[in-house]
């Protein structure tokens, strides 16, 4: 899921995958990078990022829900 209001998303890994509150995560369109995120609420198989500011490469592209994370 993708809150473009509050720079959120929510993606399905959790402390499970072994994720924690302030880890941070790549997100990637096929090949292509679109923004970094940091952790903000982890849960066991579900998580809540905050889009770091001044991190996409790319100003006009915007996270979407099958975005991928490495």
């Amino acid at each position: 899921a993708v809150d473009k209001q509050n720079d959120l998303i929510v993606v399905n890994l959790g402390s499970l995958n072994n994720l924690k509150n302030g880890d941070r995560l790549s997100i990637y369109r096929g090949d292509n990078f679109i923004v970094n995120a940091e952790l903000v609420k982890v849960q066991n198989r579900i998580s809540a990022a905050m889009i770091l500011p001044g991190d996409s490469l790319t100003k006009d592209v915007t996270v979407e829900v099958n975005d991928t994370v490495k």
